[in-house]
């Protein structure tokens, strides 16, 4: 089974969650619609992964916001990720999003607030000098929403690290690479 968390300000059905689907089956891709409100985010996934029956066969995959999630619930339940891209501390670079801001699918509004940039901070913490060794990392070097370098610092000691020097921050020319990782997994 997989989970996939999308990243700040999207949806989950997008062309990577689509294409997830193709390759292992409707059954057997989650791929919600993200609320803002990181204690929510933490709610449903638990919710998702309690209702599931064979839930050590999971593997999270995220990108940006969404890969910070899915190496933290890797974390939680001690089960693999694929990262791509990921935010490694969006209490950080999303202070800069406090207030009002407008859904990039559905173009519906919603705000960011102190209380979510806290939240974050706190699951940053849980989550800081922790075991690597379930994680599989994707990082483009021309990212232009999140320097790689943090990711790279933060997860070097990855079971598997790949770097591309294109790509960008939605990775989507290299979509396929992180389908055979995942597929391995």
């Amino acid at each position: 089974m997989i989970i996939y968390f999308h990243g700040f300000g999207s949806v989950g059905d997008t062309p990577k969650s689509f294409k997830l689907k193709e390759k292992f089956g409707a059954d057997n891709v989650i791929a919600p619609d993200l609320p803002i409100d990181p204690i929510e985010v933490i709610k449903l996934v638990d919710d998702i992964v309690n209702n599931l029956t064979n839930c050590n066969d999971i593997v999270f995959v995220g990108t940006s916001l969404g890969g910070f999630y899915a190496n933290y619930f890797s974390k939680k339940y001690r089960l693999n990720c694929v990262l791509i891209n990921p935010s490694t501390n969006p209490s950080l670079t999303l202070k800069r999003k406090l207030g009002l801001n407008t859904n990039y699918a559905t173009k519906k509004t919603f705000e960011v607030k102190q209380e979510y940039i806290d939240s974050w901070r706190e699951m940053e913490e849980e989550v800081l000098n922790t075991d690597n060794s379930l994680v599989h990392l994707f990082l483009a070097k021309n990212d232009e929403v999140l320097n790689y370098h943090a990711a790279l610092n933060m997860f070097f000691d990855s079971h598997e690290i790949k770097i591309t020097d294109n790509g960008g921050h939605r990775y989507d020319m290299h979509w396929d690479k992180v389908i055979e990782v995942i597929s391995e997994l």
